[in-house]
């Protein structure tokens, strides 16, 4: 009976573990995407427009330089981790595009991301050209 409570104490600390590891992995991967869009704002605002591309296993960063897409940065989620369409309100083209003048397209819109038990929205709102993020769970 001793070794059926050790064995049941390890299975509950190793699910435990999982799960945090998890969260983190989810936090991180929030987190990145945050300071993806702030490097994506920045570079548009010293050269040209500077374009993000989702779909619902990561997101491309590009530019476009005479007709030519120069890729900057391609990102993929872990398996578990993916964008939700039905609750971000990004276009059905998945594309948000940061100006050199300063400007983001759509006008504002919001993204996000999901894991089985973790949730975290990322709004752009251009009228203070703001990016914030919050947690949902």
């Amino acid at each position: 009976s001793i070794i059926a409570i050790l064995l049941s104490i390890g299975i509950v600390s190793i699910k435990r573990i999982d799960e945090y590891k998890a969260k983190k992995k989810f936090e991180f991967t929030a987190t990145m995407l945050l300071k993806d869009l702030r490097y994506a704002k920045g570079q548009a605002a010293s050269s040209n427009d500077i374009h993000i591309l989702f779909n619902k296993n990561g997101y491309d960063i590009y530019s476009v330089i005479n007709c030519k897409s120069k890729y900057l940065k391609r990102v993929n989620f872990d398996k578990e981790i993916y964008i939700d369409s039905k609750e971000s309100t990004i276009p059905t083209n998945g594309k948000i595009t940061f100006t050199n003048a300063g400007t983001v397209k759509p006008y504002g819109c919001s993204i996000t991301v999901k894991d089985k038990k973790n949730s975290a929205t990322i709004a752009i709102k251009p009228v203070i050209f703001s990016i914030s993020y919050k947690k949902d769970k």
